[in-house]
């Protein structure tokens, strides 16, 4: 689908009138065009304006990419094991907040488990290629079991990538060396000085021993590029910058920090805390573009890395496929989450004994009878027409593959106003020119004024979005 954009000139000098221009993305071939016979690509290597016909048709159709329910592979990339749903705290916003609580992990378990995965998949030499991540709830609230577990791994998958995303509140000196010893990448969840709001602060308030562990844990992991906070984003968290020097100001500078997108409405707190009027998407489209331009929030590789795609879809014209995976990546027949039963689930943060909200069970099968797997709680993009006719869907993909309703129309809502500042930057630094304005009938007002400096909005629902075809 073409989108077309009226763009204005940056930077300005004082004085001077905006100069604006029209160009033209299409998301079905990638092309940002320039006028009706030019569009920007790559010739002999190098960034060029190319020849070409913007009338010119496109074959292209948004059949779903799953004619039925994708399976899951032999040849696994990604292994989720989620230990249990148990935690130490009890966070908002949490995606796992309400989830029915399946059969805990034990250390019982641990043999069978490595037993089933040897049997029931190709596991790499050497684990060459392949990222096992340990989840709970808080995974080490399963310390007695995580441990032998990732123990026994490793010595079966000496290459494979471990990860672990925790809390931080119960880390200890030791075992964060054990951590580093078999060779994890450790994610601490922390939303900066937005955490007051999420749930408990480990790093100001928590128990002397578990402070000086965090401090240790980043001072370690941080030198190797094995560290880094997951900070995600809310209503009265806006500012990444503002989260960037909150962990500077007691970590030091350079601190990586991951996620960084605006936090989904899985439950009613999610959805309080979502952008929800249109003044505050207008508020965080404008503060996220400043931040960016300023280099305020380097710390951040999630932003670099969606503008980058931006950018090279377009300079590559790469078109837009069905088979393009959703944000997760869950959807990937060679990603797999399951938990010590062996069962196959969603993904890590639901469990076996839960239901999806499209009223199928998480538990899509078992790693024993992999052939019969089916991934029938989740809804694929190309089955989402909001989706299809959208701006920012190649590199939004789709957002949470099983919410529904309210909840999803929700989080598209936030989702569309974080990657269209990403959008919006991928053009300003192929062409010079910001888009401002998106000229689309199919689109709310608030979301083809991007920066809401052009029509004068009401505050009203922000959906219905008009469904069109791709």
């Amino acid at each position: 689908m073409r989108f077309d954009l009226l763009c204005e000139k940056l930077p300005l000098g004082d004085g001077d009138q905006n100069e604006t221009i029209r160009y033209s993305f299409d998301t079905t071939t990638g092309r940002l065009w320039i006028d009706e016979n030019k569009f920007v690509g790559l010739k002999d290597g190098k960034l060029s304006i190319l020849d070409g016909d913007i009338t010119e048709p496109v074959e292209h159709a948004f059949d779903p990419a799953w004619q039925e329910p994708p399976g899951k592979s032999r040849d696994v990339k990604r292994l989720k094991i989620q230990l249990g749903m148990s935690c130490n705290y009890s966070c908002s916003y949490c995606s796992q907040r309400f989830v029915e609580r399946p059969e805990q992990g034990n250390p019982e378990k641990v043999d069978g488990l490595i037993e089933k995965l040897r049997a029931n998949f190709d596991l790499p030499a050497y684990g060459n290629g392949l990222r096992v991540e340990f989840w709970g709830g808080e995974p080490l609230v399963y310390w007695k079991t995580m441990r032998p577990l990732a123990e026994k791994l490793r010595a079966l998958l000496p290459k494979a990538q471990f990860s672990i995303i925790t809390n931080g509140s119960l880390l200890t000196r030791d075992i964060v060396d054990w951590l580093d010893a078999y060779g994890f990448g450790i994610s601490i969840s922390h939303d900066g000085p937005g955490q007051a709001v999420r749930g408990p602060c480990p790093i100001e308030d928590g128990p002397e021993e578990t402070k000086d562990a965090i401090q240790y844990a980043i001072k370690k992991f941080h030198s190797t590029g094995r560290g880094s906070f997951g900070s995600m984003l809310h209503r009265n968290n806006m500012s990444r910058a503002a989260v960037q020097e909150w962990f500077e100001s007691r970590f030091g500078p350079g601190i990586s920090i991951g996620e960084g997108g605006m936090i989904d409405a899985y439950d009613d707190d999610g959805f309080a805390l979502s952008l929800n009027t249109k003044a505050e998407h207008f508020e965080f489209r404008r503060l996220s573009l400043q931040e960016i331009l300023d280099n305020a929030c380097p710390g951040f590789s999630t932003v670099k890395q969606r503008i980058d795609s931006f950018v090279a879809k377009m300079v590559e014209n790469r078109p837009l496929l069905a088979t393009q995976v959703q944000k997760c990546g869950m959807d990937d027949p060679a990603s797999i989450a399951i938990d010590m039963n062996g069962d196959v689930i969603t993904c890590q943060n639901v469990s076996a004994v839960a239901t999806a909200m499209n009223g199928e069970p998480h538990k899509i099968g078992n790693i024993e009878q992999l052939e019969d797997v089916r991934l029938t709680s989740a809804t694929h993009w190309t089955s989402r027409p909001h989706c299809q006719s959208c701006p920012v869907v190649s590199v939004c993909s789709g957002n949470c593959m099983f919410i529904q309703g309210d909840n999803w129309f929700k989080s598209c809502d936030s989702a569309f106003s974080d990657n269209i500042v990403m959008l919006s930057v991928a053009v300003l630094q192929l062409t010079g020119y910001l888009p401002v304005f998106i000229d689309a009938d199919h689109l709310p007002d608030h979301r083809k004024d991007i920066w809401g400096s052009i029509i004068k909005h009401k505050e009203a629902p922000s959906f219905p979005i008009k469904v069109v075809s791709a």
